[in-house]
């Protein structure tokens, strides 16, 4: 399922509605990221954060996509304990995430902050 499909059915199904606090974090983001990524070194997963940069949801990486679709709060940053791939990072950049923390990137261009752990 290509990108623009994935949001093309999202969009049918009503949408999500955000639950969203109008504070941005305005701590040391790559710190913080690092910090999330000791939680979940190791188990291939993924952590979802909100605008404070707590946890919004813990899961596998491979439901990473799933997740971000289903989140009633607007996710600021991912963490993934591997790499993030092309199709997470251009849904994570369309969903308006800031911030990606992961150990490898897949090439691509974007506006997302892309952080090394």
């Amino acid at each position: 399922m290509s990108v623009d499909e994935f949001f093309r059915m999202a969009r049918r199904g009503g949408g999500n509605e955000f639950e969203e606090s109008g504070e941005e974090f305005e701590g040391d983001v790559k710190e913080i990221l690092k910090e999330r990524y000791a939680q979940i070194e190791g188990k291939k997963k993924a952590l979802l954060l909100d605008n404070g940069m707590n946890v919004i949801r813990e899961v596998y990486s491979g439901e990473i996509i799933y997740s971000m679709d289903k989140s009633r709060k607007k996710v600021l940053a991912v963490v993934i304990d591997g790499t993030a791939t092309k199709v997470v990072i251009e849904i994570c950049e369309r969903a308006g995430v800031k911030h990606i923390g992961a150990k490898n990137f897949a090439a691509v261009e974007t506006k997302v902050n892309l952080i090394g752990l």
